[in-house]
C-alpha cells in the first residue's frame, strides 16, 4: 500500500491499521453471493457446513456471525489469519475419514490447503466476474466456478459418490 498523495509506501504497521479499520467498518456490510444461502441450506442436509474466514483479530467474529445469520448462513464460524492450510488440516483431523471440500476465492488459500491437506477437494470460487475472467487455473482444483448453483450440484455429486 502507498499513500495516494505522496506515493510513499506505508509501513507494515500502517498497512495493518488500514486493514483493521476496514474490517471494523465493513464487516457487517457484505452482501451474499447469489444462490449461496439456498445452496448451502440444501447441502447442509448432506454434510456439516463450517465457514472458515480470515478476520484480523477475534473481536470482529460476532459481527461476522450476525451478518452471516442475517443472510441465511448461520453455520459455525471459524476465524483465521493468513493462509488457511493449517486451519483446514485441524478441521480435517476432527472429521476423520469424512470427505472435506474447501471453497475459497483466494489462490493463496487454495494452494495452502492443497499443500497441507492433499485429500481435500478444492473449489476455487470467484463470484466477481471481472476477477473470474482473469484468474489463472490452479493445480489440483476440482472445480473453478462463479456460480453457486453449479457449485452446489458439484458438491452434492461429490458427497453422494463418497457414500457409495
Amino acid at each position: 500500500m502507498v499513500y495516494t498523495q505522496s506515493g510513499e509506501k506505508l509501513s507494515d504497521d500502517a498497512c495493518m491499521a488500514v486493514i483493521h479499520d476496514f474490517f471494523e467498518s465493513e464487516v457487517g456490510r457484505q452482501e451474499a453471493v447469489p444462490h449461496a444461502a439456498e445452496q448451502l441450506e440444501r447441502l447442509s442436509k448432506l454434510c456439516d457446513i463450517v465457514i472458515l474466514t480470515n478476520l484480523p483479530g477475534t473481536h470482529n467474529k460476532p459481527a461476522r456471525e450476525n451478518l452471516l445469520k442475517s443472510l441465511g448462513m448461520g453455520y459455525p464460524l471459524v476465524t483465521n489469519d493468513g493462509p488457511k492450510g493449517g486451519a483446514v488440516a485441524a478441521l480435517c483431523a476432527e472429521r476423520a475419514h469424512h470427505p472435506v471440500i474447501f471453497i475459497d476465492d483466494s489462490p493463496t488459500n487454495i494452494l495452502s490447503v492443497g499443500k497441507s491437506t492433499p485429500h481435500v477437494q478444492l473449489v476455487h470460487f470467484i463470484a466477481d466476474p471481472r476477477f473470474y475472467a482473469t484468474s489463472s487455473d490452479l493445480p489440483n482444483v476440482a472445480l473453478k466456478s462463479n456460480c453457486w448453483k453449479e457449485t452446489g450440484d458439484f458438491i452434492e455429486n461429490l458427497l453422494v459418490a463418497a457414500v457409495k
